[in-house]
């Protein structure tokens, strides 16, 4: 089944290639199949419910057959409600699950941390498609992580939409090293005067892997802040596309947006594109932007293989160096070492 995901909020020429991503995928994808492989640690003064739980209606996400996928065929719901620290929720797929179609509803009330995993336990074709829609209450700091560890063999899409009040705070480390395709939809709405986002990622692909990156963020409120900071480094014949969208609104004065992101090409045969848009209809506003993709630097790898490393070492610190400021933003020690061996693995 052939399907168009993860649109641009605003069309492109076609010659740009990166309206959307075309994916071929399983025909059983729309199927009812039941998902057990989902547990919930709640941290202290945190709760969950799976009853009663609406499938949202995204403002942006992955499109109109992925979309319609989840409101028909969704087999995992929760809805959290988050206070203080420590709250995790992970999705591990595998032969016995091997589809994975949820939804995520978070009330962030105070100061509070969530981290989201997905994984899969064997070397099995796995799907998964999710929506996580995020309210972060007036004056709340939320630290979220959402951590893709699927294999090579399936398929990720994820959807994330998150609103901010006022004086609210932001801090988001997304870290995606899984999936044959992996296409993700980050949309930022900063409706509170003084909210604050910091979207950090980073990013890992190779073979014939497809990363496919989308954030948006409207800054509605007076001296909002958006910042778009993303990583990563490709090998093999793996295709990355990176599309990101700061649009100032009317009575968002004072506001500042800023993305920047850096592909580091570890082969020939590995293709990076990248798109970043402004757009403006308020005065008084600072927009920032920059994307740059290539190889590492042949000066800095010369220093470091004077020092006794092998060019691969080489590289690997390179790119440890690029992902460390999204790698700090990761909550849990255990998680941050595991993300890091993984990266280590990955470059090996």
């Amino acid at each position: 089944m052939l399907i168009k995901a993860n649109p641009t909020p605003m069309r492109t020429s076609r010659n740009f290639g990166i309206n959307n991503i075309k994916v071929e995928l399983p025909e059983n994808i729309n199927e009812s199949i039941d998902f057990g492989g989902a547990q919930v640690f709640c941290g202290d003064d945190a709760f969950f419910t799976s009853e009663g739980v609406s499938v949202p209606t995204l403002r942006y996400g992955q499109g109109e057959e992925l979309s319609r996928n989840i409101s028909e065929h969704c087999n995992s719901k929760y809805k959290l409600y988050l206070k203080g620290d420590g709250s995790r929720i992970e999705y591990t797929m595998g032969s016995d699950n091997p589809r994975l179609i949820n939804v995520l509803d978070i009330e962030a009330q105070s100061d509070t941390s969530l981290t989201v995993i997905y994984k899969c336990s064997d070397e099995a074709e796995c799907f998964h498609n999710g929506a996580l829609r995020i309210n972060i209450h007036d004056g709340c700091r939320m630290r979220l992580n959402v951590i893709n560890m699927t294999n090579g063999a399936s398929f990720n899409f994820d959807s994330v939409e998150c609103t901010l009040g006022r004086d609210s705070r932001l801090d988001f480390a997304a870290v995606d090293f899984g999936g044959r395709v992996s296409a993700t939809n980050y949309f930022f709405d900063l409706r509170g005067d003084n909210s604050d986002c910091h979207f950090g990622m980073i990013y890992l692909g190779g073979g014939s892997e497809v990363k496919d990156i989308n954030c948006i963020a409207e800054l509605y409120g007076k001296k909002t802040n958006a910042v778009f900071d993303v990583k990563g480094a490709i090998d093999g014949a793996c295709r990355k596309s990176f599309k990101g969208t700061i649009n100032f609104l009317r009575g968002c004065r004072g506001a500042v947006g800023t993305e920047d992101e850096y592909c580091l090409l570890l082969s020939d045969g590995a293709k990076s594109t990248a798109l970043p848009m402004m757009l403006c209809t308020e005065e008084d506003v600072e927009g920032n932007h920059s994307t740059a993709s290539g190889k590492a630097d042949p000066s800095r790898l010369f220093y470091i293989m004077s020092r006794g490393l092998s060019y691969r070492d080489a590289v690997k610190l390179i790119v440890r160096a690029n992902f460390s400021a999204v790698l700090d933003m990761i909550v849990d020690e255990e998680i941050r070492a595991l993300v890091s061996d993984m990266a280590d693995g990955r470059l090996s």
